[in-house]
């Protein structure tokens, strides 16, 4: 849920060209969640990216910024600018590593808290939609399927 562009929900199945394709597949899926959310998400003022921030960073509580950056697949200067708003809002905190002034430790506030309590339900509910198709047995082998495919190869 990061393109501020993505087209509006598209109602119609994928041409074949698409279902016989898994990438093809994962991508439509990723547009037509984003482009079913993002709307919602404006009303709690949030992006795509901004939400995905917030559950890497009450989650995974990376250490630095630059693991922030790391988590979210982005570069560090857009953490910059991402953290400012962030913390212009008071959904999180950033302070100096007193170990390593270089660094900034990030730390989600009370109201970055409850703001992703209330961005979960909503993704929830778009997932629930775009989903709508496949039973929940299904989604959690959906979901187990892709972080294993996702996830780092082991030595």
């Amino acid at each position: 849920m990061d393109l501020p562009d993505s087209p509006p929900p598209t109602a119609s199945a994928p041409p074949r060209a698409v279902t016989g394709r898994l990438a093809l597949l994962l991508a439509r899926a990723d547009k037509e969640i984003q482009a079913r959310a993002a709307p919602q998400l404006a009303e709690l003022e949030l992006t795509g990216r901004q939400y995905h921030a917030l559950a890497v960073l009450a989650e995974d509580r990376p250490a630095s910024q630059l693991e922030l950056a790391t988590a979210l697949g982005v570069l560090p200067a857009i953490v910059v600018t991402l953290v400012d708003d962030l913390e212009g809002r008071g959904l999180l905190r950033r302070q100096r590593d007193p170990r390593d002034r270089r660094r900034q430790s990030l730390t989600l506030t009370d109201q970055g808290h409850a703001l992703l309590r209330r961005a979960d339900t909503l993704a929830a509910a778009v997932e629930d939609d775009v989903l709508a198709g496949i039973g929940a047995a299904a989604r959690a082998d959906l979901r187990v399927a892709l972080a294993a495919a996702l996830a780092p190869p082991t030595a």
